[in-house]
């Protein structure tokens, strides 16, 4: 396993059949950055422990017989990450975590895709499927949509549900018994049967 220093940068490497972590960030571990780098075969892939600070840009773990990625009393960004075919949780969050995960997928995993303990953790656009114990735990909120194409902004996808999510999470369009013109980008939905007195009811410049 690698033990990350104090401002040190791994890119493009990979980290194999250890015996505890792929990588490790410990207390002298500050400000740590980790790209393009796969953790396998090992307990656990990527493990942020002990007041460390570590941000996680397309990394993989994979096929690691404990968590794909741990973070327990530190700091830490995770983007554009990907945790499959562990034996664990995908993304394991435990107490007194301090945490962003973003853009990233768990599948395949025998706990949860992305488990969390700590309520402020933040959790933006990321993908859970197929994790046999489920896809979030009761820390993180999911959109109730079976995938991307409705999952409305920052909302995390989980595939298990197939409700469609009806809320409307965009700009509404309330009715105001005037023509109205929509001149700026972006979604919209109607949040009221919309009627006009006289003339287009609703115009898109």
């Amino acid at each position: 396993s690698s033990s990350i220093g104090n401002g040190t940068v791994i890119s493009d490497s990979r980290f194999s059949n250890n015996a505890i972590s792929g990588v490790i960030f410990t207390s002298t571990s500050l400000n740590g950055v980790v790209k393009n780098c796969i953790a396998d075969l090992n307990v656990t892939g990527f493990n942020i422990i002990s007041s460390s600070q570590a941000e996680l840009f397309n990394c993989t773990a994979e096929t690691n017989t404990g968590d794909g990625f741990v973070v327990n009393g530190a700091t830490a960004l995770m983007d554009h990450c990907v945790s499959e075919y562990n034996g664990g949780d995908g993304f394991d969050m435990q107490v007194l975590s301090d945490v962003m995960v973003k853009d990233c997928v768990a599948t395949h995993n025998t706990g949860f895709g992305f488990n969390n303990a700590v309520a402020s953790n933040q959790f933006y656009r990321n993908f859970s499927c197929d994790n046999i114990l489920g896809q979030y735990s009761a820390g993180v909120t999911s959109a109730m949509v079976a995938g991307p194409f409705n999952a409305d902004g920052v909302d995390n996808v989980d595939c298990s549900i197939l409700t469609p999510d009806a809320a409307c999470e965009a700009t509404p369009i309330f009715n105001t018994g005037l023509g109205q013109v929509l001149t700026l980008p972006g979604r919209y939905c109607l949040a009221q049967n919309i009627t006009a007195a006289a003339g287009t009811v609703l115009t898109i410049s």
